[in-house]
């Protein structure tokens, strides 16, 4: 991009990708750079020209681009803590091409673990899940709602790898687990949500049949008359004050 020409994300927030553009727009091939310093010279560009800072976690926004970048052979890592090498576009030819397999498993490696989770109950090795994404919420506050958008589905293996295996890798927020319930019988714990939502008018008009107007409130709630005492064995989670919390987070709040 010359000078002359304009910022073609003006106005528009930052995403993963936009970042990794940034970082080749910013940096000269050959060049070893901080992590760090890749990212925040990035961004910079992107808000001096025009472009609208975004609400979603720039950690994880440049972890993503960076994977992004590496995966497609445009940086390396030097060996250095935290360092990485521009290698520019002339690069691609003298690499072994990645297969989607390896580019999936370092997504997933790189950002399982910023996929934030509300509240965990049960024991079993299968599960109920249910995500929503942060603009859902913020719209249905600002009018007043207590409901909005969720997805609710179940897995037999990894939450958050089933759920990163849905949004895709180039949406401008990450995911909300809402809710993550353990069981032995999935199957039918989904039947059983997906059902009393449709009979109540709250399946939501999108693609794929699991969205429902809900809240991870109201979802506890319905797993909890519905399974009773079985959903209470919450292992490392407890119920307080009508939420669910990690014994972790409430030995950190009473300053243990």
């Amino acid at each position: 991009m010359t000078s002359e020409e304009p910022y073609q994300y003006r106005g528009l927030p930052l995403t993963p990708n936009i970042l990794a553009e940034n970082i080749l727009r910013t940096h000269e091939p050959g060049a070893v750079i901080r992590t760090r310093d890749l990212v925040q010279s990035a961004m910079r560009y992107h808000i001096e020209h025009g472009g609208s800072n975004s609400q979603s976690n720039l950690k994880a926004q440049g972890k993503k681009a960076l994977v992004t970048l590496e995966s497609q052979r445009k940086i390396e890592r030097t060996g250095g803590y935290g360092l990485w090498r521009i290698l520019g576009s002339a690069a691609d030819d003298a690499r072994p091409a990645v297969t989607d397999d390896d580019l999936a498993e370092e997504i997933e490696e790189t950002f399982l673990d910023e996929l934030p989770y509300e509240a965990v109950l049960g024991t079993g090795s299968e599960s109920i899940y249910a995500y929503y994404f942060p603009t859902y919420r913020k719209l249905a506050e600002a009018t007043g709602e207590s409901i909005w958008p969720i997805k609710v589905g179940r897995t037999s293996g990894d939450v958050a790898s089933r759920v990163l295996s849905q949004v895709g890798t180039a949406l401008p927020e990450i995911p909300i687990i809402a809710l993550v319930y353990r069981t032995e019988h999935s199957v039918s714990v989904e039947a059983m949500i997906h059902g009393v939502f449709v009979m109540r008018g709250r399946k939501v008009d999108a693609p794929g049949a699991e969205w429902f107007s809900t809240s991870p409130d109201e979802l506890i709630d319905l797993i909890l008359w519905a399974e009773g005492e079985e959903a209470a064995q919450s292992g490392p989670w407890m119920q307080r004050r009508g939420y669910l919390v990690s014994e972790r987070e409430s030995n950190s709040e009473q300053g243990v």
